[in-house]
């Protein structure tokens, strides 16, 4: 329940969300952790959306940390138009 109260407590300060972005705080051992959290955060208490997913069910439900295997530089795509990724 802790790491779902992490994410509905409409009373965290934003410097603790920006600490989660940055990768710092109790909870965030990683930094793409922290920053999928701060996004959560924001979601839920700002804009009072449904969050479902991997992230959810991986970090929030099951307690595992959950991070890709490898270089993410090929699970991207040059844009053909603008040869931007």
């Amino acid at each position: 329940m802790e790491r779902v109260n992490q994410i509905v407590d409409s009373k965290l300060d934003h410097h603790i969300i920006k600490g989660w972005a940055n990768g710092s705080g109790p909870s965030t051992k990683y930094s793409r952790t922290g920053r999928m959290l701060a996004v959560c955060w924001v979601l839920t208490n700002v804009f009072h959306c449904v969050i479902k997913g991997g992230f959810v069910r991986d970090w929030v439900v099951n307690k595992e940390e959950v991070l890709p295997i490898g270089n993410l530089r090929n699970l991207l795509k040059e844009n053909p138009r603008n040869n931007f990724i």
